[in-house]
């Protein structure tokens, strides 16, 4: 099980490095479990986005608390600027998302396109959005802000 490190976020909020583990990116010995169960210390919110045969976990952990986080669905609707437009609907919602208490989403990965995303507001006020996406390079959790 490869743990795998969001640096998008790092390098755009450094108040939240969120973290990823995800069973379609394993590789070694360690299973997806014993990943996770370190990860979580046994305190873990569980959400079940899509439960396809196709579905993997992602483990979702802020290096300090923010709020307003949502779990969304995506939709890409225009381009503008040569940029991506979404419409967002929340699946999930967190008053605050804890280092202590990580979110683990089961979904899926159904094509080229994103169809979730994450949504919270950092410490300062500002809200940040992102589509979650696997790399077609090597098959990481890839965080785009939109």
């Amino acid at each position: 099980m490869k743990k795998i490190s969001m640096p998008i976020l790092r390098s755009f909020i450094a108040a939240c490095a969120i973290t990823a583990v995800s069973a379609a990116s394993a590789a070694g010995s360690e299973s997806v479990t014993a990943v996770i169960s370190k990860q979580c210390s046994g305190e873990c919110i569980t959400f079940t986005a899509d439960s396809s045969e196709y579905n993997v976990k992602i483990l979702f952990t802020a290096s300090e608390t923010v709020s307003d986080f949502s779990f969304t669905s995506v939709e890409m609707k225009d381009f503008v600027n040569g940029r991506p437009v979404f419409d967002t609907a929340p699946l999930m919602s967190l008053k605050t998302l804890d280092p202590e208490k990580p979110l683990l989403v089961t979904m899926t990965f159904f094509g080229d396109l994103p169809s979730y995303g994450i949504t919270y507001t950092d410490r300062k006020g500002k809200q940040h959005n992102y589509t979650v996406e696997m790399s077609g390079k090597d098959g990481s959790v890839v965080l785009n802000p939109f």
